[in-house]
């Protein structure tokens, strides 16, 4: 990562919009070079990609959005996928925040 960052420190932007950015960008970098050591990751058997969290989304999401008979709108199935949660993550009790009094309900 220090080589990445090295590099970077030797580029010179022509307007002071990309300056910024590339000094927001060393400054990200060098404050989180301690978490990118990607390559002792990888050696340790780490997943450093998001090809296993796409292939979670398909086989489990997206299958079950999508079994025989099932309509969604990306709304509902946001807001189904977001209930969801709040249970496995043992949270269901913060539902009832959610609900709309019966009296507005009506």
């Amino acid at each position: 990562m220090q080589d990445v960052i090295a590099r970077l420190k030797t580029l010179r932007p022509r307007s002071e919009e990309s300056r910024t950015a590339l000094d927001a960008l060393i400054k990200y970098y060098t404050d989180h070079a301690s978490r990118m050591r990607y390559d002792e990751y990888l050696r340790l058997g780490y997943g450093i990609g998001s090809g296993a969290v796409e292939s979670a989304h398909k086989q489990i999401v997206h299958a079950r959005f999508r079994q025989a008979g099932m309509r969604w709108s990306a709304l509902g199935a946001r807001r189904l996928l977001a209930l969801r949660l709040l249970l496995l993550n043992g949270q269901w009790a913060t539902t009832a925040q959610l609900r709309m009094p019966r009296s507005l309900a009506a």
